[in-house]
């Protein structure tokens, strides 16, 4: 009680600093302890694994050795241990019809060993702090010829176990303090102006000058129309108060005009209170549904909105295996493919813009789009899903279905069914950006995580080198080749750690250059190549993942005046149709694109080398919902979407020549300075 009275005591500054570290360590040492206990019940279980199979292939080894009760061949045999250094004895024992096991061979690289007598051995696996003993049967065509006792050493996994606590405490310790630097940041840009309007309060209330004004704030939200309506309010009082005086009125009047004021005043501070509320809600407040799960599946975190998404709570989810928002038989197959894909590397769970299905609390299930991203954290593997419930969109698609097999029909309401088409097709490419946008963040994800890791294991380096050193000098023994040595180390270092954030401060200018002009639909100057190859890195995931290549041809810089979104996506849907329709699974393939300039306008051909179009298809590429994969991931609106922004936002033209087996080629060409009026 007298901690919670300190507490309520505290100035707000320090009440929001201490909220948002005590919440900050809270996550961090409970993420933390987790990761340590799976990492040494990982460890432990691994090296059981390894020392079962090996017994069982040793002991498929000695068979013949016991048959013909050959000591000399059954020491070769287990002689062949020495390839496992941490196998520290192995004792092989014959077995003869009615009578106890019988000592054959013995390994024993290191100090001696006593095998236990043949009265006690029996098949199963014994796991001790520091070793692990474990007794196989050996056996020929069914019949039983002996025993064999392998004992592991367990001493290079609690080292390994070791490190990997040290690094994770050591990543705690910095994660805590970016956000301690965090919430002293963020207390202040919330505390201060508030303040300033309890400071401004209090000198009102002191000197009774209502000449005196807040400090206006620098931001839109609600403390700041708080702030403006407070000096408002201070200006009504002070006319309110000149009026008293002009009027020289008795002071029951004055005495009325402060009640009024003190009452206004009250409920300002209500309102600011309100107001702080709701900035704490903000703060937790998050469009997409965000779940994260750990190598086995089992979900780590839940956002409010994936809360309302499924409906279930958070703290019914966490710690329960995904399986549980997944409908049949999705369910009994995700724990395969999470298996298969930590197991082999192929992606069938990973990647962006995934329609699948999700299932209710209440049972009831509903289509998504979801968006799939790995991250590392030393040895360990998480995955990110970013969900969207797509139940509109799915809706809008069927009923533009409904409409498109209706319009024969429906002669009389030709033009209304076509309006309403035209407003659905909006709405699906606008779908389909936002869809490109969420594609556009997993692929930024992935691809900065490469130079910050290096950038992170550069800095580690450079600090262990300098631990070495302080060492040293405090300890006297520093010599001028260890200064050397550490000043080599420190100039690699730096260098190491200034070109991988070079490199991920340009993905992220290229990346979010491309986002802003996909959202945006903004006309603007550009360089072409430059261009397409940001829109290309974007793509760099989904691209490495197929296997693919791309390869962009520009003889002479183009500067041209367009819009670069409806060109973003226009690539997009190029590159996403060669790697859905091209090309058999496995496969790897080239895409080519040649940038040319013919007088007033420019000439965008792509190309791929997959398995072309057949000629029967080839004029009804660009038709609305027109796909060979249906079911596969086809909607049938790609090209057609592509049509509609080169024709009519473009202001330009597109043709495609394509033989079955011999690839695909499309030709755009547009206006190098496209107009507002020819878009």
């Amino acid at each position: 009680m007298q901690l919670l009275t300190r507490f309520r005591d505290l100035p707000i500054q320090r009440k929001l600093t201490v909220v948002m570290v005590l919440v900050s360590a809270t996550g961090l040492i409970f993420a933390a302890a987790i990761l340590i206990a799976y990492t040494s019940a990982s460890v432990r279980a691994g090296a059981r694994n390894d020392l079962e199979t090996t017994a069982r292939i040793v002991a498929d080894a000695t068979a013949a050795a016991l048959v013909f009760n050959d000591v000399s061949s059954a020491r070769d045999t287990l002689a062949a241990l020495r390839a496992k250094p941490e196998v520290i004895a192995a004792c092989l024992y014959r077995v003869r019809p009615g009578e106890s096991a019988e000592l054959l061979a013995v390994y024993a690289p290191g100090e001696p060993v006593t095998c236990a007598s043949g009265e006690h051995v029996s098949a199963g696996t014994v796991s001790e702090s520091a070793r692990l003993l474990v007794t196989v049967p050996v056996t020929l065509k069914d019949e039983h010829l002996g025993w064999l006792t392998m004992t592991l050493s367990l001493a290079r996994q609690q080292e390994t176990l070791t490190i990997q606590i040290g690094i994770t405490l050591l990543a705690i310790a910095v994660s805590f303090a970016i956000c301690l630097l965090l919430a002293w940041a963020v207390q202040r840009l919330i505390s201060k102006p508030i303040l300033d309007l309890a400071e401004t309060a209090r000198r009102i209330s002191d000197t009774r000058d209502y000449n005196v004004r807040a400090p206006p704030s620098a931001g839109r939200d609600e403390v700041g129309q708080l702030i403006k309506d407070f000096n408002q309010m201070l200006e009504q009082i002070r006319q309110r108060d000149a009026e008293v005086r002009e009027a020289r009125d008795v002071s029951t009047r004055e005495a009325h005009e402060r009640a009024v004021a003190n009452k206004e005043l009250q409920q300002a501070l209500q309102e600011l209170r309100d107001t702080q509320e709701l900035v704490r809600a903000t703060v937790k407040s998050a469009v997409d549904g965000i779940i994260v799960i750990d190598a086995s599946g089992v979900v780590q975190a839940f956002n409010p909105a994936a809360e309302s998404m499924f409906g279930y709570p958070a703290n019914e989810v966490i710690g329960q295996n995904i399986r549980m928002l997944m409908p049949p038989p999705y369910a009994g197959e995700h724990d395969g493919y999470l298996r298969n894909y930590l197991t082999t590397g192929v992606r069938k769970i990973m990647g962006s813009g995934r329609e699948v299905t999700g299932r209710c609390k209440d049972g009831s299930v509903f289509p998504m789009d979801l968006a799939v991203s790995e991250m590392k954290i030393g040895s360990e593997r998480w995955f990110a899903g970013i969900v969207r419930d797509i139940s509109m969109r799915r809706r809008q698609e069927e009923e533009l279905r409904h409409l498109n097999d209706s319009l024969g029909q429906q002669v009389t309401e030709t033009r209304s069914a076509l309006q309403r088409l035209k407003e659905a097709q909006t709405q699906l490419v606008q779908s389909e950006k936002m869809a490109s946008l969420g594609a556009l963040v997993a692929g930024v994800a992935h691809e900065i995580n490469t130079p910050v890791g290096v950038g992170v294991t550069a800095a580690s380096t450079l600090q262990n080198s300098a631990a070495e050193l302080k060492v040293r000098y405090e300890t006297d023994s520093l010599r001028r080749s260890d200064l050397e040595h550490f000043v080599a180390i420190a100039d690699e270092s730096s260098s190491i750690i200034l070109r991988n954030l070079q490199r991920a401060s340009d993905l992220i200018h290229s990346f979010k250059q491309v986002a802003v002009d996909q959202s945006s639909g903004e006309r603007r100057s550009l360089e072409l190549k430059g261009y397409v190859e940001d829109v290309l890195a974007s793509l760099g995931p989904k691209l490495r993942r197929s296997g693919h290549t791309v390869k962009v041809n520009a003889p002479e810089p183009l500067a041209i005046l367009t819009y670069p979104g409806a060109l973003a996506q226009i690539l997009t849907n190029f590159v996403s149709n060669s790697i859905l329709h091209a090309y058999a699974p496995g496969q790897p393939g080239t895409m080519t694109i040649d940038l040319l300039r013919d007088g007033d306008t420019v000439l965008l051909r792509y190309k791929d080398d997959g398995a072309g179009i057949p000629k029967e298809n080839l004029s009804r590429i660009f038709d609305p919902f027109f796909t060979t994969k249906r079911g596969s991931g086809g909607s049938g609106l790609g090209m057609h979407i592509v049509y509609n922004l080169v024709t009519q936002v473009l202001g330009g033209t597109i043709d495609v020549h394509s033989t079955a087996g011999k690839g695909t080629e499309f030709v755009v060409r547009f206006p190098a300075q496209l107009s507002k009026a020819a878009a």
